[in-house]
């Protein structure tokens, strides 16, 4: 029962889950590399966003703070 056979199963099974752990660990690789490349994608595309969102509100503030039109308030206030 544990002779010579049961040798060569275990050098079987102890090669059969290196082989596996190793093709394991390329496809974590793998899947880690893909998600890092959207992630960073998504981040340019947030960034362009964000920048688009400062300067309307740079206008926004700008429109808000002008003199001529707080000015013109004034005079429709009369």
């Amino acid at each position: 029962m544990f002779g010579m056979e049961s040798a060569h199963f275990m050098v079987v099974m102890i090669v059969a889950v290196s082989v596996g752990s190793g093709a394991y660990m390329s496809y974590l690789k793998t899947r880690r590399a893909e998600a890092e490349a959207r992630g960073s994608g998504d981040s340019d595309e947030l960034r362009r966003e964000v920048a688009d969102l400062r300067a309307r509100v740079k206008t926004l503030e700008r429109i808000v703070t002008d003199k001529e039109r707080e000015l013109s308030r004034e005079i429709e206030r009369l």
